[in-house]
């Protein structure tokens, strides 16, 4: 069934699910920038607006967000941005 979902069972199907694929790197791969260069940002305030970026990424009404947020939790070196994910009440 996931198969079906990833990669479509008629041809524009398979076309919807390319651009969607394309799509979601296209979108983790300016995040993961993001997360970088707030990694690598040498002062507080710099760190504070990379902050406000990953927040909103990071936030119910981002593109992907479930993406984004399994790339933080599941990779220890970015333990410090955890704090941007919205806590579930």
């Amino acid at each position: 069934m996931l198969q079906d979902v990833y990669y479509g069972t008629t041809p524009q199907k398979q076309f919807e699910a390319r651009i969607i694929r394309k799509t979601l790197r296209m979108e983790l791969s300016k995040f993961k920038e993001f997360v970088r260069e707030y990694q690598e940002a040498e002062d507080e305030e710099e760190k504070e607006d990379i902050g406000l970026y990953l927040k909103r990424e990071l936030g119910e009404s981002s593109a992907f967000t479930a993406f984004k947020r399994w790339l933080i939790w599941d990779n220890n070196m970015y333990s410090e941005i955890e704090k941007y994910i919205p806590k579930m009440n």
